[in-house]
């Protein structure tokens, strides 16, 4: 499957982690086999290419204010992505 130039997500109506990973899962085509954690996160983003060259998340006060481990983890994990994988990099908006 081709990398995808830009996805966007709207989180600002999530109010639990397991809603978050059903969303990201979703809107990113992971694969079946995702375990929905932030460890599960990472194994898929750098091991498959499945991060677009743009990614957009609207809603991330909402979600900082609403989930902030949730939030923080997953910037952290976005954020070490672009050190881990730099010839697949994703430009990531947060809206």
């Amino acid at each position: 499957m081709a990398r995808p130039e830009t996805v966007q997500i709207n989180v600002s109506n999530i109010m639990a982690p397991n809603q978050l990973h059903q969303l990201l899962f979703d809107e990113l085509k992971f694969l079946h086999y995702y375990g929905g954690n932030w460890d599960a996160f990472w194994d898929v983003i750098t091991a498959e290419e499945v991060l677009p060259a743009k990614l957009i998340i609207w809603g991330w006060k909402e979600l900082e204010a609403t989930l902030p481990r949730e939030a923080k983890l997953m910037q952290e994990c976005l954020t070490d992505y672009k050190v881990k994988c730099p010839d697949m990099p994703c430009e990531v908006i947060y809206a």
